[in-house]
């Protein structure tokens, strides 16, 4: 009998675990899982990975407000989804600088070559448009 009582207690504690990463994972209160695009080799995700590219623009100078991102994808294979801005310098901090991370979602199977613009104005300039990243993807199941 004593036997039975340590199952039965580990088998409650698992799942009292397993509710509370449920709920964790479901409330938005665990971190979710991300693949950092790097430039260079081959990036291979799923369908289910969210995709990151780590950007940043200066704090403090004239293009701070207007820096803004694009991606070009050669395949149609991957959507950006939005941009996570964060500065974590104080309010009366000069300079420095302004994370800003692309996030994109693969949308089918397949191999693509994306190119990521950035752009400091309003108005996409020439100089804006003839320099970007490459970024090469395989999206597997």
């Amino acid at each position: 009998m004593k036997n039975n009582k340590w199952i039965k207690w580990i088998i409650w504690a698992i799942g009292g675990c397993a509710i509370v990463y449920l709920y964790l994972q479901y409330s938005g209160k665990l971190e979710k899982g991300h693949i950092v695009l790097t430039q260079g080799e081959t990036n291979k995700v799923t369908l289910k990975d969210t995709l990151w590219i780590a950007e940043s623009t200066c704090r403090g100078c004239a293009y701070e407000n207007s820096t803004s991102f694009d991606i070009e994808d050669s395949s149609g294979l991957i959507k950006l989804i939005s941009i996570k801005t964060t500065d974590e310098s104080a309010a009366n901090t000069d300079g420095g600088s302004i994370s800003k991370t692309l996030i994109l979602l693969p949308t089918a199977i397949g191999t693509t070559t994306i190119k990521q613009y950035k752009y400091y104005g309003a108005q996409m300039t020439a100089k804006d448009s003839a320099s970007y990243k490459s970024y090469s993807i395989e999206i597997k199941k």
